[in-house]
């Protein structure tokens, strides 16, 4: 009655596929790690990249107040000397109420100590050039900088000129405003004179080359967050074989298209609702709009959909070099943070150069395989495609960022591997799993390798049953048969054994058995 309800073909792997599926998250509820290495560690990074980018200094900066204040701020005694120098001074038979009034003008300056040169004009030399020779000659006089003086070449002292030091950035207008302030105080006025410094307005170009430095100051902390998530991916599927889980269930009949597809299905799920969502919805929730607006906004969406799609079984491939759940979880952290943004970094640093960038561009094919460095030169490309234009000249003018040269063939390539790998990992399994030629020949080539030897029973040795069953299943009469076994053999390595010595000791040797159905 059993045989009327069974269970088979397609249906049969459907079913297994939702129970391993349900398996998984059962799991994931109670594996801390992979909660961290999926969405808590991923998180940490995307926010540690929002909070330098809501730091970044501003482009704009505010308007600077300029007066003498700033200037000599650590110099206790007469932080302010000014020196000032008149014809009267060159010429004494001149002096007179004018030459006073630009002496109490330079008195008059707030804070400021007022020091009158003594210059002495010679030939043609003007009143501005005496007074330089003076204040380079005086430079160790005082323990404060002087930043400015005040030369007056007219008889009237009407016609004044301004002495800067180019070291004060500012002191040409706060001089210049410290003078008019101090006029202004000697006609009896109460007005005051501030000076500001205010900054151009930003350009286009300016606001779009701010905008690209911040968004890729996060894809750098993106990469980063990205770079833990396969870890997550990696660390069920080598617990599951190291466990002997996998095993267990595959004998049980378990399909291993099946075990595939559900891991499959359950990581992309888990990668969809967190790192993928918590990414864009980050980027919406700040507004960086480099990578949310248009062209880059749909693109930044499907690297990364492609990404999630190409990474996990790229990462099940490299489990099958692994018997630890730890060092796969390592190497894989380790793997697609070289290999996604430092590749990307060096490549990129590496087409500046003439020298080099036809190295870059032969590195951008040879490292497309990865998953993670398509999406982090896609993501630099979101940022900087109108930059790359400029020192590509591969990239034609009127390239969009779907361009095979910007961010198109990093699409392509994902979109190609998330097809492509699935399949590897099934062939790859089939292969291992024994049970076909070429899994046969590669595990005696692996046992030579190791000095196994198999050794022969003589048929003479064995009871005629046994004997004839061994015939009986290597002409092909158990197959079919609900279990078949053709010259199992179980060898265990020893320890310690002499050179040339056995290496191995055989526990099962050669047994041959069929069992039909039922």
């Amino acid at each position: 009655a059993w045989k009327a309800h069974r269970i088979t073909g397609w249906r049969l792997v459907a079913y297994h596929f939702w129970a391993l599926l349900y398996k998984r998250a059962l799991n994931y509820r109670r594996d801390r790690k992979a909660l961290l290495f999926t969405l808590l560690g991923p998180a940490f990074f995307l926010f540690m990249g929002i909070l330098v980018l809501n730091t970044d200094a501003d482009w704009a900066q505010p308007s600077l107040e300029l007066s003498l204040g700033p200037l000599n701020a650590g110099v206790a005694s007469d932080p302010h000397p000014v020196y000032f120098a008149t014809n009267c001074t060159a010429h004494p038979a001149a002096a007179g109420a004018a030459c006073a009034a630009a002496a109490e003008l330079v008195g008059a300056i707030p804070g400021a100590t007022a020091v009158e040169a003594g210059v002495s004009l010679e030939g043609n030399e003007t009143i501005a050039h005496a007074l330089n020779e003076v204040l380079l000659e005086s430079v160790d006089d005082w323990a404060a900088s002087r930043y400015g003086a005040y030369s007056f070449s007219s008889q009237d002292g009407e016609d004044v000129t301004v002495h800067t030091n180019f070291t004060g950035l500012h002191a040409a207008p706060a001089f210049v405003g410290a003078l008019y302030e101090a006029a202004l105080q000697l006609a009896g006025s109460e007005a005051t004179v501030t000076r500001r410094s205010h900054s151009f307005p930003l350009t286009a170009t300016v606001e779009a080359i701010s905008e690209s430095v911040d968004a890729f100051n996060l894809v750098i902390f993106v990469l980063m967050a990205f770079a833990f998530i396969p870890a997550g991916f990696a660390q069920y599927i080598v617990r599951e074989r190291e466990s002997k889980t996998k095993h267990q269930q595959v004998v049980s009949g378990v399909s291993l298209p099946a075990f595939w597809l559900s891991s499959l299905a359950w990581d992309f799920l888990t990668y969809l609702a967190g790192p993928l969502a918590l990414t864009l919805a980050l980027l919406h929730g700040y507004d960086v709009d480099q990578l949310i607006d248009r062209p880059a906004g749909p693109l930044v969406v499907y690297l990364l959909l492609l990404f999630g799609l190409a990474a996990v079984p790229a990462t099940y491939l490299t489990t099958f070099a692994f018997d630890s759940a730890s060092s796969a979880q390592t190497v894989n952290i380790l793997l697609h943070f070289l290999g996604g943004l430092i590749a990307m970094m060096v490549v990129f640093i590496m087409s500046f150069f003439d020298a080099t960038v036809g190295a870059a561009r032969v590195l951008r094919y040879l490292l497309r395989p990865l998953p993670q460095y398509c999406l982090a030169d896609g993501l630099l490309r979101a940022c900087w495609g109108d930059f790359l234009r400029y020192i590509d000249p591969k990239i034609p003018d009127d390239a969009t960022l779907w361009h095979p040269q910007q961010a198109g063939l990093d699409l392509v390539f994902l979109g190609v591997e998330a097809v492509l790998y699935p399949v590897l990992v099934l062939v790859l399994e089939r292969a291992l799993a024994g049970g076909n030629r070429l899994a046969q020949r590669w595990e005696r080539a692996k046992l030579a390798a190791r000095g196994y030897q198999p050794a022969l029973t003589p048929e003479a040795e064995l009871d005629a049953d046994v004997a004839a069953e061994a015939r009986r299943v290597a002409a092909g009469g158990a197959d079919g048969e609900g279990v078949a076994l053709r010259a199992l053999r179980k060898a265990y390595p020893l320890r310690g054994s002499g050179r040339g010595g056995p290496r191995y000791k055989e526990a099962v040797r050669g047994v041959s058995l069929g069992v039909p159905r039922g």
